[in-house]
């Protein structure tokens, strides 16, 4: 199957290699959202956190964790059954910070007037990001609309 994949091959596999580090990736959108959100310093440290974990992730593979996973079926299945339960706590925490921000946004339309009705829960964050119809921020906690 890979017989004929020689020294020839390697102009194009390098091309390849080069354009998809270069595309950006949801990573590179993780960086932006948190800088945007948190400023320089937030957005470098979410940099170096990444890098930091691909460093910890090719470490552990030169050490012989895929050998470890490839020729020990129960290992690989814990690895997965720990992946499985860490997004099942982070789905957790989403969901309540998304009550959280349901919450703030029923009281910012109640101390404004202006009903958003109809608004499901997959629009709050957007929501909460843009600004109130009175003219503040919709998650200030303010008590009235500036006219």
């Amino acid at each position: 199957m890979w017989g004929d994949a020689g020294v020839h091959s390697l102009g194009v596999f390098v091309a390849s290699a080069v354009l998809l580090n270069l595309t950006p990736g949801a990573d590179t959108a993780f960086v932006v959202a948190r800088t945007l959100a948190g400023g320089r310093a937030v957005g470098i440290l979410s940099a170096i956190g990444i890098s930091c974990g691909s460093v910890i992730q090719c470490l552990l593979v030169a050490f012989g964790l895929s050998s470890l996973l490839i020729a020990e079926p129960r290992v690989f299945l814990l690895v997965q059954g720990a992946g499985v339960a860490w997004l099942g706590v982070i789905a957790v925490q989403l969901w309540r910070s998304a009550d959280h921000g349901v919450r703030t946004l029923q009281a910012a339309n109640s101390a404004c007037g202006t009903p958003w009705a109809g608004r499901g829960r997959a629009n709050v964050a957007s929501d909460l990001c843009r600004y109130h119809p009175c003219g503040r921020s919709a998650h200030c906690g303010h008590r009235g609309a500036r006219r």
